[in-house]
């Protein structure tokens, strides 16, 4: 008798351990996909920082000395390269269906920018470093992602730090999780990286341009005016007034004037 009921006990045991170990995997797997939902829905909900309606991205090409359509410009091929390029973005500007014009580096969303550095101040030594992703844009990248200020500052006093060379931050999950709040850089001379040979001034704080509409902000940003003018960078981003994406999409492929000049054209034409 003793001995059926140890046997009996033995194989409910075995019963057991089993459910156990299967309501542990249903319970793991119930958790892991939880934390996929919930990350996923805090970064669809959480605020993107730009506006990617009725914006565009261009690329910047040369035609290679190789080609049959090449120009033979001599010594003055860079100075030319550098006008040609300028002329197009002053066509571009002017066009009717066009509300803003930029150039850039990697400061349009959704084109995983990993390009981070941190940051460090100038007149004061700072354990806890702000960390964030770099973006290199003209004064109008303001009015093309339409960026907006956490301070309370309009977008024409954004573009008007831009132009003073004074860099944008963005809100930094991490740094403020510190107990630190990024709007008391505002106004500090700061380094990017390292780079001590050029000292930035931070202008004010904006919503972080994310990357994707998924992905959770954790770190910050920097939108960094572009040094030498729009002559010298090759990305541009263009925002067209609303309901007139169709006439620029149709202007831009039907009008050669608009996307070639001698050696230098534009072309990949995209929505953002």
């Amino acid at each position: 008798m003793k001995r059926n009921l140890l046997n009996q006990m033995k194989k409910e045991w075995r019963d057991n351990l089993w459910l156990i170990i299967e309501l542990s995997v249903v319970c793991l797997a119930i958790w892991g996909l939880s934390m996929i939902v919930y990350v996923r829905g805090k970064g669809l909900f959480a605020p993107r920082g730009f506006n990617p309606e009725n914006v565009y991205s261009i690329s910047l090409k040369t035609v290679s000395s190789g080609s049959p359509n090449y120009i033979d410009l001599g010594e003055n091929a860079n100075d030319a390269y550098r006008s040609d390029f300028c002329e197009l973005l002053r066509r571009l500007r002017e066009n009717p269906n066009v509300e803003a014009v930029a150039t850039h580096w990697g400061a349009t969303p959704y084109n995983y920018n990993y390009d981070g550095r941190q940051l460090a101040q100038i007149e004061e030594q700072d354990s806890i470093l702000y960390y964030g992703n770099t973006r290199f844009g003209s004064p109008d990248i303001v009015n093309v992602l339409q960026l907006n200020s956490l301070t309370g500052r309009s977008r024409k006093d954004l573009y008007e730090m831009m132009q003073r060379g004074e860099i944008l931050i963005g809100n930094n999950p991490t740094y403020e999780s510190s107990g630190r709040d990024p709007r008391d850089l505002i106004g500090k001379k700061v380094i990017l990286g390292g780079d001590t040979s050029r000292i930035n001034r931070v202008g004010d704080v904006i919503e972080q341009v994310r990357r994707t509409d998924y992905e959770p902000g954790w770190a910050g940003g920097y939108m960094v005016p572009l040094v030498g003018g729009d002559e010298n960078w090759g990305s541009v981003a263009v925002r067209v007034k609303p309901g007139k994406g169709m006439q620029f999409k149709e202007d831009f492929k039907s009008n050669a004037d608009l996307r070639k000049l001698r050696n230098v054209y534009l072309s990949d034409l995209k929505s953002v």
